[in-house]
């Protein structure tokens, strides 16, 4: 358990991106300069500007990873057709645009023409590990994993559906772990659904925290409204943990019997889903074990030796 951050670091304004984007530029420059270097890789928007910029020092390869993507976020709508040149412009000049996921690719192309290349998030599957079933807790824990607690998470319809869920089987919890801009909010919620006594908010913990209690849930429920490949899900699958999930981002590449897909903003799928994972002990350890052999397709060393081949051929 750590103290809230002073700074909400699950967002930033346009100012705190133009000030990183001029702040990077002389850093990097440092780095370009010192002719160690034949290739470079950048996150999405801000970052790709500077690449663009040092494209004919070395030559660079884009990875998208979300709201860097015009479009993800409908909120930053105006924001987004401001930036949608220059972010344009970055990705022609790359080398490769790669997304973590297809849907997060089919956005992407609402910008701008250009092949783009699919490499999934990595997990470490060293650290999240599964257990067998003696050490799950003693009552049925439904969780969000390492989710952090924003707008884009739909957790509000997590909340809702366990609420249905608890009603029938009230012997259950949801355990959410990290501090976000909903905390307060999703605390009321639960006390609204009357049961602030089954949903458990254990704060901000360190990743080797979370390893060690995630893999102790039963299923993990993540229904985001827009997502690029969520690490929570990743993580999730790792520990052996049967996923629910809405069909945004790359869920649909990471649940592959191993879990169940919803609509998003519906509260009674997420109802029936958990009650159908809860009902079946044997649908519950297939998909428990097929998490684990999917994550184990998608470690750190398969996905970096994929980007580390598009840097050595840029």
């Amino acid at each position: 358990i750590g103290p809230k951050p002073p700074h909400n670091y699950q967002r930033q304004t346009p100012f705190e991106m133009l000030c990183f984007t001029l702040a990077s530029w002389w850093q990097v420059s440092k780095l370009l300069f010192s002719d160690q270097y034949s290739s470079a890789l950048y996150f999405g928007y801000p970052s790709a500007l500077v690449g663009w910029f040092y494209g004919w020092k070395v030559p660079y390869v884009v990875a998208l990873r979300g709201a860097d993507v015009p479009g993800y976020n409908p909120k930053f709508s105006a924001y987004y057709r401001l930036i949608k040149p220059m972010v344009a412009l970055s990705w022609k000049k790359a080398k490769q645009v790669v997304a973590n996921s297809q849907w997060l690719a089919d956005l992407a192309g609402n910008t701008a023409q250009v092949p783009i290349k699919i490499i999934p998030n990595g997990v470490d599957a060293n650290l999240f590990r599964s257990v067998n079933e003696t050490r799950k807790f003693k009552t049925f824990t439904v969780t969000a994993g390492g989710t952090i607690p924003g707008p884009k998470k739909g957790l509000e319809y997590l909340l809702e559906g366990f609420a249905s869920f608890h009603q029938q089987h009230p012997q259950t919890e949801l355990l959410l772990f990290g501090e976000g801009s909903l905390n307060e909010k999703l605390k009321e919620q639960a006390q609204q659904l009357g049961v602030e006594d089954a949903v458990k908010f254990a704060g901000q913990i360190t990743h080797q925290q979370l390893a060690q209690q995630l893999p102790r849930c039963h299923v993990f429920c993540l229904p985001s409204l827009a997502e690029g490949m969520s690490n929570a899900m990743l993580e999730a699958a790792a520990c052996g943990l049967p996923i629910i999930a809405t069909d945004v981002g790359g869920a649909k590449e990471v649940v592959d019997g191993n879990g169940i897909i919803v609509k998003t903003k519906n509260s009674n799928e997420i109802a029936q889903a958990l009650k159908k994972i809860y009902a079946d002990e044997q649908l519950r350890l297939r998909m428990s074990k097929k998490s684990r052999e999917k994550a184990e397709k998608m470690g750190w060393g398969e996905v970096g030796g994929e980007y580390l081949s598009l840097l050595e051929a840029s």
